[in-house]
């Protein structure tokens, strides 16, 4: 795993970057957005009391950028990112850290993916999963499973 600094270095030798550290972080952070439908789904279980995690593979950079910017962000009950535990999704020690994290296994967690090699090693020690592919399914699966 790079540092922030480490990876900006990489990436300016490899695409001829020639802006500053500065520049970079706002370019690169700004690659996402928001999914209304997705941050609703999460306002709705919270309400229900059922704890919602971010377990993501991007990076300190993007992290930062992102709390900055969406408010919705804060509305979970914990974080777990590959940067912080030097391993990236699908390997199964990053999956061993969630467990430990919300202190939960098995069928006790359901867990979101668009990458299907990420959900298949959810599937594999137990949990229950999703493979989200558009958000109309995945909100249905979820309220079928958690919501009714």
């Amino acid at each position: 795993m790079l540092s922030s600094s480490e990876f900006f270095e990489e990436v300016r030798t490899l695409s001829r970057f020639c802006g500053e550290f500065t520049d970079f972080e706002t370019i690169f952070g700004d690659i996402f957005t928001p999914i209304p439908e997705m941050i609703d789904l999460n306002a709705r279980l919270r309400v229900r009391r059922v704890p919602t995690y971010i377990f993501s593979n991007t990076n300190e950079l993007a992290i930062k950028h992102i709390r900055a910017t969406y408010p919705f962000f804060t509305n979970f009950a914990g974080y777990i990112f590959s940067y912080e535990h030097r391993s990236m999704k699908p390997d199964p020690t990053i999956y061993a850290a969630l467990e430990h994290e919300v202190n939960l296994s098995g069928e006790a967690l359901l867990y979101i993916d668009d990458r299907l090699e990420n959900v298949q090693q959810g599937a594999a020690r137990g949990w229950r999963t999703i493979h989200h592919t558009n958000n109309k399914e995945t909100i249905s699966q979820v309220e079928e499973l958690l919501l009714r």
